[in-house]
């Protein structure tokens, strides 16, 4: 519960608190200060499907509780699918972040994941325009909605294009994940345009790639299995596969940029690093086993070819996930995120993958 003081903040709701992105965004929130006097800015309210859950709510609890801003944070219920405390969790907030999005392990009905999606977005732009307080609704969407994973037919655009903010991907020709996305933002475009103007909230929309870098709570997100599978020596071989990488890091100063700075709201900006289409997984491999070989772990960085990739993605939850993707060169303009001051801190993939051992903090075998 928040102090006298602490009450006096502006209030960030952030949903999906427990998540990899969004505990991001909270260590951020919680550790920006004034540059003038260097009082901390916000408190933050974050949303986790049960908060009496402790072993989804102590992480992300023991983050604030390590960054000594318990006073400044709370932890409510909601759920993507019920209409109970999506109310009371956006009352009195200035910003919204909205990074909860359902992605299970197994998915038999494409409907398990789009719907959730949809469904959340709604619930959370009804609640926040029923606040009358929020400013500024930040949506995580993903790369994916734009790109269709980088893949131009997707887009229904030739294989040399680069992509923009401007692009759409086509969620009838999409897999359920990347369809869940599209259908999601562009609900929240329509239900955002839909409001009267006078007096609405401001709207931008985050569009990340592959997500990689440390963790702030022990909750690697799904791109970080593609890491540590290499490092555990799980995968025999990778795929020659060119990711649209980005640090954890900078996609959260995203988010937080994107609340404050004039002149974003109506813009979609994606989350890529400056060297996307650089790296692929075996060059990934040898980065780490230059940092991590020294220290006993055998990692993988051998290539896998084309075709057995394709063969076995029935067997390899991974390989099911990139498989489309690989022989796929896709190109990304990135001049967008950076017109409104984006600093791509960590955008040296060397940050993401070598540089910074919590990467793979909690996910390794003890030597």
């Amino acid at each position: 519960m928040a102090s006298a003081d602490a009450t006096a903040l502006e209030l960030v709701l952030v949903t999906g608190a427990s998540g990899y992105i969004a505990s991001h965004v909270i260590h951020q929130l919680l550790t920006a200060k004034d540059e003038a006097t260097g009082q901390p800015l916000y408190r933050v309210r974050g949303t986790v499907r049960d908060a009496s859950n402790e072993k989804k709510s102590a992480p992300i609890r023991g983050l604030a509780a390590k960054l000594g801003a318990e006073d400044r944070f709370e932890l409510v219920s909601t759920d993507l699918m019920k209409d109970d405390g999506w109310d009371s969790a956006c009352e009195g907030c200035t910003y919204v972040q909205h990074v909860a999005s359902p992605l299970p392990a197994k998915v038999s009905d494409p409907q398990e994941i789009i719907r959730p999606a949809i469904e959340g977005v709604e619930r959370a732009m009804k609640a926040a325009a029923n606040a009358k307080t929020v400013k500024r609704f930040i949506l995580t969407s993903s790369l994916a909605a734009m790109s269709g994973g980088g893949v131009p037919s997707r887009c229904h655009l030739p294989a040399d294009h680069v992509f923009t903010e401007e692009d759409w991907a086509d969620p009838d020709i999409s897999p359920p994940y990347e369809a869940s996305k599209i259908l999601a933002e562009k609900r929240a475009w329509a239900l955002w345009k839909e409001m009267p103007e006078e007096g609405r909230f401001e709207f931008v929309s985050i569009l990340p790639g592959f997500v990689f870098g440390p963790l702030v709570i022990n909750n690697p997100g799904t791109s970080l299995s593609l890491i540590t599978a290499p490092m555990t020596n799980a995968a025999p071989a990778l795929p020659v596969l060119t990711p649209p990488i980005v640090d954890v890091r900078d996609v959260a100063t995203i988010h937080v940029r994107a609340m404050t700075t004039p002149g974003v709201s109506g813009n979609r900006y994606m989350g890529v690093s400056l060297e996307t289409g650089v790296l692929d997984f075996p060059a990934i491999g040898r980065m780490l086993n230059e940092r991590y070989g020294p220290q006993g772990y055998k990692v993988t960085t051998r290539a896998m070819p084309n075709f057995l990739v394709r063969i076995a993605k029935y067997f390899n939850s991974d390989l099911k996930l990139v498989a489309p993707y690989v022989g796929q060169t896709s190109h990304y303009d990135i001049s967008k995120v950076g017109s409104y001051g984006q600093s791509m801190s960590y955008g040296k993939p060397m940050h993401s993958f070598s540089a910074n051992t919590q990467v793979v903090s909690g996910s390794l075998p003890a030597l």
